[in-house]
């Protein structure tokens, strides 16, 4: 049995436009099987004295994907978001102090529902 219904809505005679788009469960989590995800950071680019940008990628559906800045005292653009496989996301990360893109890429984390427990099928 399916875990997951992906449903879109479009412009009126368009296949292109997409208006809304959502996620139905059909099942709990701890017995849906999710695969374990490989979240990839990328492209950590400093945008200001104490702002960064950067990509991530996931190559597995992943549930509520937890971002963490380690040492870094500061806020992220999204946090505890489904990630589709390999599609891009744009995140920012806005420190309290000045840090650099280096900074960053040391303490920023990723971690999503699967890394934190084992299915029960």
């Amino acid at each position: 049995m399916e875990m997951l219904i992906h449903i879109w809505i479009t412009e009126d005679g368009s296949d292109n436009k997409i208006l809304a788009s959502t996620y139905f469960f059909l099942r709990n989590f701890t017995k849906a099987n999710l695969p374990q995800a490989k979240i990839t950071v990328s492209n950590m680019t400093s945008l200001s004295s104490n702002e960064v940008s950067f990509s991530l990628q996931s190559d597995a559906i992943a549930v509520y994907v937890m971002l963490d800045s380690g040492a870094l005292e500061g806020y992220f653009s999204d946090n505890g978001f489904l990630m589709n496989p390999n599609k891009v996301y744009s995140m920012t990360f806005t420190s309290w102090t000045d840090i650099t893109a280096e900074d960053a890429t040391k303490n920023i984390q990723t971690k999503s529902l699967s890394d934190t427990y084992k299915a029960t099928i």
